[in-house]
């Protein structure tokens, strides 16, 4: 491997200086400078990804900690050397990847691990993704994102001040140009430690009564906007996310998202990155809080057939699934429309295939069954739906429950009719009649 500058600055970015042997075969000054030009300056491991090159205290110099390594050793001896390779290749930008120098020391420390078919494909991977952000703001990453070191940062002093001359606005810009910095470096620390940083700075908070789960409330108090999206369970549209929760200006709240990429370039919803979103649901009880924000909204209107599917997965996610498989199989039995009916079929579907069905009473299983059939059936797959409803009628026998008997014997009744087996639904509208009488059914008698 070959070192492009010493770390206390150099006078060229690919400047060799590692001492040379006339038994290695060394790459050219000009393979050097292509490699580190192809490679942006950044480490192709694609775990470390550091930058390799900065400003050095004096305006003449510069910081470089790069090194064009050799994919196969330059020598006999060295890690990974090939000889059936010959000098033209061993010296060639093929035989070149671009690291930093601990990852370029870590590749030789164990060349079974770190093959030359690894770092090719580091070298691949990593030159395919600085191709497509030729052209395309590149993330920060040199600002802290921590919850000690961000205090430092001196944009939040600003924040502070814009803070106590109550120009909110002009402190959450501030804020979240650091928030944004974060985020675009991909940064795992917890994201609601920023959050409290930033609060901190704005406002007397008594240390000794903040706790981990106390912290929640910072959150929804401080940027109730960005916790609602982390937490929403399908994307919303601005009209929706209005209409929900009126007394938030969305429309500024997520122009400032999306000025600072907190948000995808989805023209028609809402969606926050992946990154923001998965730092926010980390910690349980905070994600508990503000999917319970999200129910006491949608509750009231959730005989809505969207809202409820909505409802339904919200509670899902609080752990409340006798009531979403109630809500859903209820609305799934209303529904005239195909592209709905799809929809919920789907949902049951997959809530079938989890254990969640395990986790509710048997009625509450059979009511989702019974769903099932009729989605089937509206949707015209009377196969599927009849024998749906069969297996209602073998399940309700079991588990002794009059009403899903008596609606397995309608509905299917309903499917063989539609498929046009009259003998068989007349049949089955007579069994229907029979188990109405006898249980005093009169809902089920007057559907007959």
């Amino acid at each position: 491997m070959q070192a492009l500058s010493a770390n206390n600055g150099g006078n060229a970015p690919c400047s060799g200086l590692a001492p040379k042997s006339h038994n290695r075969d060394d790459f050219p000054s000009a393979v050097k400078q292509l490699v580190f030009k192809r490679a942006a300056g950044i480490c192709s491991n694609p775990d470390c990804n550091h930058a390799t090159v900065g400003p050095h205290t004096l305006d003449t110099k510069f910081v470089n900690i790069g090194v064009v390594a050799h994919i196969c050793a330059a020598s006999p001896g060295g890690p990974r050397y090939d000889r059936t390779m010959d000098v033209v290749r061993r010296k060639s930008i093929k035989n070149a990847v671009y690291l930093c120098q601990d990852c370029a020391k870590l590749i030789d420390s164990d060349e079974i691990k770190y093959n030359p078919q690894l770092l090719v494909q580091w070298k691949k991977m990593h030159e395919d993704r600085i191709a497509s952000s030729v052209g395309k703001p590149m993330p920060i990453s040199s600002y802290p994102t921590d919850s000690a070191s961000i205090y430092s940062d001196p944009r939040l002093e600003m924040a502070k001040h814009e803070f106590h001359r109550k120009n909110r606005d002009s402190a959450y810009n501030l804020y979240f140009t650091v928030l944004g910095d974060a985020i675009d470096a991909k940064a795992n620390h917890h994201f609601l430690s920023r959050i409290h940083a930033f609060l901190e700075l704005c406002q007397p908070i008594d240390q000794t009564s903040i706790t981990h789960k106390s912290q929640t409330p910072l959150l929804l108090k401080s940027y109730k906007p960005l916790a609602l999206l982390a937490t929403a369970v399908l994307p919303p549209t601005e009209e929706y996310l209005s209409k929900l929760f009126p007394k938030i200006a969305w429309k500024r709240e997520i122009a400032i998202l999306k000025r600072y990429g907190c948000l995808t370039n989805d023209k028609d919803y809402i969606i926050l990155r992946k990154s923001a979103r998965m730092s926010i649901l980390t910690d349980k009880d905070e994600a508990r809080n503000i999917h319970e924000q999200w129910v006491r909204a949608l509750e009231p209107i959730k005989e809505h057939v969207d809202t409820a599917l909505w409802l339904s997965l919200h509670y899902i996610a609080l752990k409340r699934y006798e009531e979403a498989l109630c809500l859903v199989s209820d609305i799934a039995c209303s529904i005239d429309t195909d592209i709905w009916n799809k929809m919920y079929l789907d949902l049951l579907l997959q809530i079938h295939k989890t254990d969640l069905m395990r986790r509710v009473c048997a009625d509450t299983r059979l009511r989702c069954f019974n769903s099932i059939g009729i989605c089937y059936t509206s949707l015209g797959k009377y196969r599927d739906g009849i024998l749906t409803f069969l297996k209602l009628r073998r399940l309700s026998a079991k588990y002794h429950n009059v009403w899903a008997l008596g609606q397995s014997h309608i509905n299917i009744g309903v499917a063989y009719y539609r498929s046009g087996e009259i003998k068989k639904a007349i049949s089955a509208y007579k069994e229907a009649v029979i188990h109405a009488r006898k249980t005093n059914d009169k809902w089920l008698l007057a559907g007959c």
